[in-house]
């Protein structure tokens, strides 16, 4: 039809193609947490109004299974900024650990609120809450590390030094 080459040309933009390789490639991870959400609705007494698990000899693990979900699902905006920047990196020919990175970083520093008075940062937006600014704060943060790149805005390293350690150098002022 007249929309599936315009539609199409879109989604192979570097972009897209890069949330959606970032997507799936927390896919897993959030499959496993998932199973460990069925497993913990299965042997927890406290699921439903009987007062007892689906599946008593569940019971005694159904509070690990709730922290592997937690580490999982909880986490789901966590993973997909290391793995959209990772693969938005790729696309322009950048160091991936360091986009992977960076950003992660930057997705923490737009989401945590502050801190408490217990010393604790909130984390509710690692969780799926968080998908949308995760999303738009990885491919940001590859974009202004390639536009000081490209600009030869960096912190040049003498040439006895590393090329890892100058990477990481190059990676400070954006």
């Amino acid at each position: 039809t007249k929309l599936s080459g315009p539609l199409g040309r879109f989604a192979n933009t570097d972009i897209i193609s890069s949330i959606v390789a970032g997507l799936i490639a927390a896919t897993p991870i959030i499959m496993v947490g998932s199973i460990f959400l069925i497993l913990f609705v299965l042997g927890s007494p406290s699921v439903g109004t009987s007062g007892q698990p689906l599946i008593g000899f569940l019971e005694p693990l159904a509070d690990k299974f709730s922290i592997m979900n937690s580490l999982t699902m909880s986490m789901m905006s966590l993973y997909c900024a290391v793995s959209i920047s990772y693969n938005y990196g790729a696309k322009k020919k950048m160091n991936t650990l360091t986009c992977a990175l960076l950003g992660l970083a930057t997705f923490i520093i737009f989401t945590v609120d502050g801190v408490n008075k217990a010393g604790e940062i909130s984390v509710a937006s690692f969780s799926a809450n968080g998908l949308f600014v995760c999303i738009l704060t990885s491919i940001l943060s590859v974009r202004i590390l390639k536009f000081f790149l490209d600009h030869n805005i960096t912190i040049k390293m003498p040439e006895s030094v590393p090329p890892n350690v100058g990477n990481a150098f190059g990676a400070i002022l954006p």
